[in-house]
């Protein structure tokens, strides 16, 4: 069985660093495996005046944890809803940044439209894998900042 912790670290007022610590575990012994096989671990570091950049790092590393074998079946669904929280709050900010553009209305329809199919397939009124739609959405979102 797969268990992740997801830590916040603040480093003590020496200075704008704090860190987001994402290291997975098996059955509590650290980034080594039962088997021996290694586990990811990957920290995420918010630098002042750098946020969004920290949400989209934050988003790749677990979407790196998502998208490994151990997670192709629906047994961590822990991982799966954190993935969905952090990717959807990349979303809604992007969201944001778009709605001011009289061109980007497509965008913002895509944003709303995908935030809508998480949510459906979160209560289950539609029968689609989660981690699917929450790649998708990553992707959407991504992709907006790349262009802008």
């Amino acid at each position: 069985m797969w268990a992740h912790r997801y830590k916040i670290g603040l480093p003590a007022a020496r200075g704008p660093r704090r860190t987001l610590d994402v290291r997975g575990t098996v059955n509590g012994l650290g980034p080594e495996s039962a088997e021996g096989g290694k586990v990811s671990e990957r920290i995420v570091v918010l630098r002042s005046g750098q946020s969004l950049q920290f949400l989209m790092d934050a988003c790749a590393a677990l979407a790196d944890d998502v998208n490994e074998p151990h997670a192709w079946t629906n047994a961590d669904e822990e991982l799966l809803n954190v993935y969905a929280e952090v990717v959807t709050a990349l979303a809604r900010l992007r969201r944001e940044e778009l709605a001011g553009g009289s061109e980007s209305n497509v965008q913002v329809a895509i944003i709303d439209h995908l935030i809508e199919r998480v949510r459906q397939t979160r209560v289950g009124e539609i029968s689609m894998r989660l981690a699917d739609v929450v790649d998708r959405l990553h992707a959407e979102a991504v992709n907006q900042v790349v262009l802008s």
